[in-house]
């Protein structure tokens, strides 16, 4: 049987599986992504991770290749994220031939909603479905749109994202330059804002300041979950 190694680069971790033609995930590793420490740390804290984890799954023969799913504006034809705006410094990442380099496998580069609105269709809880959309919600908001059972790229090829829509003009600067944006409401660097608010209002006792210690800053998504 052969094996695929999927990588799901998010905001916070990457994660990296063997995965089999049926879908299932024979093992899997994650790694702090470390993006924000810039643009050179976090491309090499991803390919670290992927050659290590080719290394230790070896025993299972060759994969025939790589899927990596990407946040942000991704050129599919070109293999290239154009910008991802809760990376700093990604503009132009030729994300396809770095992982090709680095792992000597053919690669493919999809935005990392668009990857698992795909996913769900063939294996999960769109299978019986032509028509849906599919929302993430991490680090950042994202979509896919599938329509006759196939992913609906729009002209832009941005169709989906609304993270990046307007919900309020006056409204929080956003990672992407904008103002107002959905992610900046319900992200959840947003959430974590908003609990951290809560807590210095809050007067009394609670299991989250028992976890961090009054260290507010410390407050992470992990102790929200």
């Amino acid at each position: 049987m052969g094996y695929t190694v999927g990588v799901d680069l998010g905001g916070h971790f990457i994660k990296v599986g063997l995965v089999d033609e049926e879908g299932r995930v024979a093992s899997r590793v994650e790694a702090p992504t470390s993006a924000e420490k810039g643009r050179e740390v976090s491309i090499g804290r991803l390919v670290e991770t992927v050659k290590e984890f080719l290394v230790g799954c070896r025993d299972r023969g060759v994969p025939d290749g790589v899927g990596a799913g990407s946040p942000g504006l991704v050129d599919v034809e070109e293999g290239v994220v154009r910008f991802s705006p809760n990376f700093p410094g990604w503009l132009d990442v030729p994300l396809r031939s770095i992982l090709q380099e680095a792992t000597g496998l053919p690669v493919a580069l999809e935005n990392d909603a668009n990857a698992a609105a795909l996913a769900e269709k063939e294996f999960g809880a769109g299978r019986d479905f032509s028509n849906f959309v599919f929302v993430t919600l991490g680090t950042g908001v994202g979509g896919a749109i599938v329509l006759d059972g196939k992913l609906f790229r729009g002209p832009s090829g941005t169709a989906g994202e609304i993270g990046h829509m307007t919900v309020d003009p006056d409204g929080p600067k956003c990672n992407c330059g904008n103002y107002g944006c959905l992610e900046r409401f319900v992200g959840i660097e947003r959430i974590v804002e908003r609990a951290r608010e809560k807590l210095r209002a809050w007067k009394g006792r609670t299991v989250l300041l028992d976890m961090v210690g009054e260290d507010l800053d410390g407050l992470t998504p992990e102790h929200l979950s």
